[in-house]
Order: structure tokens, then sequence, then C-alpha cells
């Protein structure tokens, strides 16, 4: 059996309505996409994208060791996807005595 995770976004502001991302994910945010520029190139063919994606991965790996301080978890933030979690539980369980 499959276990699905996803806090319905809707949720956020519900449950963490102290959460900078709250507001902001409901929307275009919530969303999970892949995205390709072949529309694009179509429809403007000089379009020519000058990193790559492995570079681009490679230069955010490397300013991520030099700033390593700003990229720490934030304990903050951790509380309150703790929170999330927890709440996506609770709401796993309440649903579960629905059943006949």
């Amino acid at each position: 059996m499959s276990v699905h995770n996803d806090v319905p976004s809707e949720f956020l502001p519900l449950a963490a309505p102290d959460w900078f991302w709250s507001g902001l994910i409901v929307g275009d945010l919530q969303h999970s996409v892949v995205l390709d520029n072949t529309k694009i190139r179509r429809y403007v063919p000089p379009f020519a994208p000058k990193i790559t994606w492995s570079t681009g991965v490679r230069r955010l790996l490397a300013w991520r060791a030099e700033h390593a301080a700003r990229t720490q978890p934030d304990v903050h933030t951790n509380a309150i996807i703790d929170r999330l979690v927890g709440g996506y539980h609770e709401a796993a369980k309440a649903f579960e005595v629905l059943a006949p």
C-alpha cells in the first residue's frame, strides 16, 4: 500500500498562519510542476538559455558551500513543519473512524 503524505495547501493558512509560506503557497506555488522551454523556443527562435541545468546545480551547490551559515535548518520552520505533519496524521486518524 502506498502512503501519500501531502498536506493540502489550503490547510497551511489554517494550521500555520504564523508561517511566511502559508499565504504564499495557496495559488501558483501549490502545484508541483516540471518546466521546460520548448514553447518559448518555438515562438522565439533566438532564445538561447546560457546556463544548463547541470551548471545551475553546480553553482547552487557552490553558493551553499560558500554561505553555509545561511543554509542551516531553521528551528521555527522545522517546528511548523512538525506541526503540519502532526496535523496530517491526526486528520488521517479522524478519517479512519469514518470507514464502514
